[in-house]
């Protein structure tokens, strides 16, 4: 009954790394010209790119680090109807995820889980390479991540309410309106104007982006119960390989910033592709939920 909730709190406190990162590139990309002149040169270290890479370098071993020092959880116990996976053999576990992914239903969620990852490759490359004053991305993306915490809390809670496809389609509106936001702020700095727009629709693909991750997982996790290890595997596969082709043909539409015409490209792509999405999300609903045995999942009691 509250896994709309459950996912929002996880979406939500996953995200807040996004202000720290953005804070700490804002005042790196502002001070850069002016500590380059004063500081020596020194080979191979760039002012700007240098220290947002050892900033990251850094988080990643202390967060590993960190993680290697959880335990196992306790099961000495021995608390009636506790239950134990036999661990899979590898193959047999491959394919069987594979054969869930080719059932009915879960064909129909792979297109929104293919725009969430093209929806990645948005909001991190394509709209901001279109923000000219570098200096000011990060406070641009800070109102995205703001969003995507608060959003993932408030969004999560009206799905157990209101039902996922309400949310869900709240994220469609979310996502068109951004769009078309983006389109405005990039003909606005092109012609010499302000960031108002930027800032504007940041926080909106922000509460776009969450509405689609919060609410996808509480459908793989209500629809695949047994099998959640494989549904959230291919959730990933298929988002991983959206945001791969995403960054990937993101040189056709042009250099380091896209023209009127190649943004205007990448937006009509991103559109056709969410429209699509929402439909075959829409047409699952249609679906009924039919029952997946897995070979590769035996289940045991000590």
């Amino acid at each position: 009954t509250n896994r709309g909730l459950c996912s929002g709190i996880f979406w939500g406190i996953f995200q807040c790394s996004i202000l720290p990162g953005n804070i700490a590139s804002y005042f790196i990309l502002k001070n850069s010209g002016s500590r380059a002149k004063d500081l020596p040169m020194i080979v191979g270290w760039d002012t700007v790119n240098s220290p947002l890479f050892f900033i990251l370098t850094v988080s990643c071993v202390a967060g590993a680090l960190l993680f290697l020092t959880l335990r196992a959880p306790d099961d000495s116990t021995g608390s009636k109807g506790f239950e134990h996976l036999v661990p899979p053999d590898g193959c047999k576990s491959v394919a069987g995820t594979f054969r869930l992914l080719f059932t009915k239903r879960m064909l129909m969620f792979t297109p929104l889980m293919f725009y969430t990852g093209l929806g990645m490759t948005y909001w991190a490359g394509w709209f901001t390479r279109q923000i000219l004053d570098t200096r000011y991305i990060g406070v641009c993306m800070c109102g995205f991540g703001i969003a995507e915490a608060i959003g993932g809390l408030v969004l999560g809670r009206l799905s157990d309410r209101l039902g996922r496809t309400s949310v869900v389609m709240f994220g469609f509106f979310a996502q068109a309106t951004a769009m078309y936001l983006s389109w405005l702020a990039n003909e606005r700095m092109l012609g010499g104007g302000d960031m108002l727009f930027f800032y504007i629709a940041a926080p909106i693909l922000g509460l776009a982006d969450c509405a689609f991750q919060t609410q996808l997982m509480a459908a793989l996790a209500s629809d695949y119960t047994t099998l959640s290890a494989d549904a959230f595997a291919i959730f990933k596969l298929l988002q991983s390989l959206g945001a791969a082709l995403g960054f990937g043909i993101t040189g056709l539409f042009g250099g380091d910033t896209a023209s009127r015409t190649g943004f205007l490209e990448e937006l009509i792509i991103l559109g056709g592709l969410l429209v699509l999405g929402i439909f075959f999300y829409l047409l699952m609903l249609r679906v009924p939920k039919e029952p997946v045995r897995l070979a590769s999942r035996r289940e045991s009691r000590r």
